[in-house]
């Protein structure tokens, strides 16, 4: 993908982006309907920024439009429409300029648009049977757990319930975590692996929480979680090129490439405990763990700093 920044402030009307639409799909050969109608609704989706309105001097009235990185973004996304079944996949896109690129791109109003969307979609689970399954998957990361079959099966319960249903109010989290790590009984000796029971527990409670107070999280919180995830990714490259004996096993771990960064940044700015892959989801220390330094619940507890 590539992405330039628009040096002379030209400002691209809807007709030239219906047009540049156009062009690409002729030229490349597939088909995508774009309208006005899919501009406004893509703007409210937070795919694309609101146009940009500008004076042409006294009495000369105002121009509206948007700055060639729209434009790019804008193409990029109409590329990338025919190979995702859901819109909000596409919110990955801004999300990931914002993050990896800076503000000079994608303004962070248009960030935490395309976040709220793709939350919408992705940040509850539908079912019981998923909620079941994911907590299962997840409840197999966490290293200092080792339960036999019936109080596993209690514990699964729980998660999928905090999964399913989230929580109505602040002592429905302090509750969780409590019976939780009651339940699990976790091993005092840790393990190898970098998520343990009181780690999972944070991370669970906060995201839930975070999901229903998405909109009043304030506007420094998501630089702040911009910066931690930038280091975090430095980090991980500089573990896994040089492991420290008797920590985390690295095998198998490869360096990421934008691509994949681009396919999670959503999951990466909000994090998901479902047990699914993430892009980072085992690379840190026990020691990291133990102090709560891990990139998806320093995330999460970020978003959720000011609610819990």
């Amino acid at each position: 993908m590539h992405l330039s920044l628009d040096a002379n402030g030209v400002l691209y009307s809807r007709e030239q982006l219906l047009n540049a639409a156009a062009e690409i799909q002729l030229r490349e050969g597939f088909s995508v309907e774009v309208s006005d109608r899919l501009i406004a609704d893509w703007t409210e989706l937070g795919l694309l920024d609101r146009p940009v309105k500008r004076g042409l001097g006294r009495g000369k009235g105002i121009v509206a439009g948007w700055p060639e990185t729209q434009l790019q973004l804008w193409m990029v996304l109409v590329r990338k429409r025919r190979e995702v079944t859901r819109i909000a996949d596409l919110c990955n896109l801004p999300v990931a300029l914002w993050m990896y690129f800076g503000e000079q791109y994608v303004p962070l109003r248009q960030v935490k648009l395309a976040l709220s969307t793709w939350v919408g979609t992705h940040g509850k689970i539908g079912s019981w049977a998923e909620a079941r399954a994911s907590s299962r998957r997840f409840l197999d990361q966490l290293g200092d757990v080792h339960l036999k079959s019936r109080r596993r099966k209690q514990v699964i319960d729980l998660m999928a319930n905090a999964c399913y249903n989230g929580f109505s109010k602040p002592e429905d989290v302090e509750s969780f975590r409590s019976d939780f790590l009651r339940q699990t009984n976790p091993h005092p000796g840790g393990s190898r692996l970098p998520m343990n029971a009181e780690s999972g527990a944070s991370l669970i409670s906060a995201r839930f929480v975070a999901y229903c107070q998405l909109p009043t999280v304030p506007d420094h919180l998501y630089g702040w979680a911009r910066v931690f995830l930038l280091q975090s990714l430095k980090s991980y490259e500089h573990e896994r090129q040089h492991p420290i004996e008797g920590e985390i096993d690295w095998s198998g771990f490869e360096p990421k490439n934008f691509e994949q960064l681009l396919s999670h940044a959503c999951l990466d700015l909000w994090t998901q405990p479902r047990g699914r892959s993430t892009s980072f989801r085992r690379r840190w220390s026990r020691r990291r763990m133990s102090r709560g330094c891990s990139f998806q619940m320093a995330t999460v507890r970020l978003l959720a700093s000011t609610l819990v």
